[in-house]
């Protein structure tokens, strides 16, 4: 069994951390914050020793977060990694709208649970030891290598055969098995609640540049222009609910219909034959594939 994990909690002092705690608790993990019982000679000694007995940080940026920045600052310091959670009332000072950070509604706990349990994996796949990996795989790069799109190349014939003869839950899988072939974190909720969502995606290149959580809903059948609107619907209204500022729309008809939405870029909403998504992976990088997507949309193409 995996050590338990511990994580340093900040907020200012009125805001409810309870369904944070709760997420925690569930995956095992210890939450503490700068006010519980402790001994020492400053608050700022205090706050470096817990800060180094944690693993991780989850902060919350309010209205009124003046300590909560400053705790940024030393937790950054310290190399401690951290998730970022900015309350829908605050804005982000420019000094912290490069790191890790989503904005979110903290009462909305299956989207905040996604969230963390998004950013939990990555934490604890970090703790395991891995095969060493070559400097270009460490960074961006604008295509994939040989390995990547031979198992791309098969999951495209998977969506043909879905296409003529299969189910929704065979799409949702080869939408999951890309996400993990091209190495995105991500929160599975394809099997969860239907939130309108069924994936979030994050993605340290973009999220500095449109922002972090990408939100994902799949869609297979035989799709009418009605039940397409209704589906941009559905995940335009869940974005803008939830401040995510992207989402992602992946469809797949068996008709082998195109379908196209109405622009928009705040939120920015893209649609996707996964076909075509796939095709697109194989000739450049997924971070180039959205961002090129939302020059067209800017562009009114």
């Amino acid at each position: 069994m995996d050590r338990q994990l511990k994580c340093f909690l900040s907020a200012s002092y009125d805001t409810d951390l309870s369904l944070v705690r709760s997420v925690l608790a569930e995956n095992n993990v210890e939450a503490f914050d700068l006010y519980d019982f402790s001994i020492g000679s400053s608050i700022q000694d205090i706050l470096k020793r817990k800060l180094r007995q944690s693993d991780f940080a989850v902060f919350v940026v309010s209205k009124e977060s003046k300590n909560v920045l400053y705790e940024i600052g030393v937790c950054e310091g310290l190399g401690k990694p951290s998730l970022i959670i900015i309350d829908k009332e605050a804005n982000l000072p420019f000094y912290i709208d490069n790191k890790l950070s989503l904005t979110a509604n903290l009462s909305d706990r299956e989207f905040l649970k996604m969230t963390l349990l998004g950013f939990l994996d990555e934490i604890r796949a970090k703790r395991k030891p891995t095969k060493r990996v070559t400097r270009q795989s460490e960074k961006q790069v604008e295509n994939y290598d040989n390995d990547i799109k031979e198992v791309l190349r098969s999951l495209l014939d998977q969506t043909k055969r879905i296409r003529e003869n299969g189910q929704g839950r065979e799409l949702e899988y080869v939408i999951e098995e890309i996400f993990k072939t091209i190495h995105l974190k991500y929160a599975d909720n394809s099997r969860g609640p239907d939130l309108g969502i069924d994936f979030a995606l994050w993605n340290d290149k973009l999220g500095r540049i449109i922002g972090n959580p990408i939100i994902v809903e799949a869609k297979f059948g035989r799709l009418s222009d009605e039940t397409f609107k209704k589906a941009e619907f559905q995940i335009k209204r869940y974005a803008e609910s939830s401040d995510a500022r992207v989402a992602l729309l992946l469809y797949l008809d068996k008709t082998g219909k195109r379908h196209k939405l109405k622009s928009s870029l705040n939120p920015l909403i893209i649609a996707y034959d996964v076909e075509d998504f796939i095709n697109a992976l194989l000739e450049s990088s997924f971070e180039s594939v959205i961002l090129t997507s939302r020059n067209k949309i800017a562009h009114g193409h």
